[in-house]
């Protein structure tokens, strides 16, 4: 899977600005910026894992698998919304 690009830079005044394609982007703010900048650069890597956890695992073999499946259909409908 082809990782994504390292595309958010820290600044001197603690937030980090997100280039999203040299024109447009955001900046985010507060003492979790680089966290929460990461987690939006491994978004898409998330949301395929997610979908092929859907794909390739068949509900009812055990609750556990179950609830991986339902949050992962969460967590895509929260992303494609």
């Amino acid at each position: 899977m082809k990782e994504s690009p390292k595309f958010w830079t820290p600044t001197e005044y603690d937030c980090i600005r997100i280039d999203f394609d040299g024109l447009n982007g955001c900046i985010l703010f507060g003492k979790d910026s680089e966290e929460h900048a990461r987690l939006i650069a491994a978004a898409p890597e998330l949301l395929a894992a997610c979908k092929a956890i859907i794909e390739n695992e068949p509900k009812g073999i055990t609750p556990y698998f179950d609830e991986a499946i339902e949050l992962a259909e969460q967590a895509i409908d929260k992303a494609t919304q």
